[in-house]
C-alpha cells in the first residue's frame, strides 16, 4: 500500500480495549500503539497494513511520523485523499480553542454551528498573520 499523509482527526478505544481506532483523512485506522492518543491534530506520514477478520478489513497504522507532509495522498482503498498543509495545521490550535470557548460559552447551540465557527476561527488566524504589516517571524515566542 502506499503511504498515507494526513491530520489525525479523532482517536477513540476499540471495543475490546486491545487497540485504538484512529481518524485520518475521514477514514478509521486500527493501531496497537497508544502513545499515538497524544497525536490528535498532529499531521503524519504511515504505510498501512491490512487484516481480515471475520469477514471485514481491518487497516492498521503500525509505524509513523509526525509532522511530516506529503505532496500525495491516498486512503487505504487507493481513492484520493486531501493533503494535510503545515503552514495551515499551525492555526489549527488557535482554532480548537476558540471553538471550545465558544461550546463552553453557551454560544455554539448545536453540533452543525461547529463548522461555521471552525471556518471562522481559521479564517480570523490566517487573516492575523496575513494581514498583518510588520509581521516578524523571527520572534522566539
Amino acid at each position: 500500500m502506499q503511504p498515507i499523509t494526513g491530520a489525525i482527526s479523532a482517536i477513540e478505544d476499540s471495543k475490546s480495549g486491545k487497540a485504538l481506532r484512529v481518524q485520518v483523512n475521514g477514514q478509521w485506522f486500527s493501531s496497537k500503539d497508544f502513545g499515538i492518543r497524544d497525536q490528535v491534530g498532529q499531521v503524519i506520514t504511515f504505510t498501512p497494513s491490512s487484516s481480515e477478520y471475520r469477514g471485514k478489513t481491518y487497516y492498521w497504522i503500525n509505524d509513523y511520523n509526525v509532522g511530516t507532509t506529503g505532496t500525495t495522498t491516498t486512503t487505504a482503498s487507493g481513492a484520493p485523499a486531501p493533503v494535510a498543509d503545515a503552514q495551515a495545521m499551525a492555526f489549527l490550535p488557535m482554532t480548537s480553542n476558540l471553538v471550545a470557548h465558544a461550546i463552553a460559552a453557551g454560544l455554539v447551540q448545536s453540533p452543525d454551528e461547529i463548522q461555521a465557527w471552525a471556518r471562522a476561527a481559521f479564517n480570523a488566524a490566517k487573516n492575523l498573520v496575513l494581514n498583518a504589516e510588520d509581521f516578524d517571524d523571527d520572534i522566539p515566542f
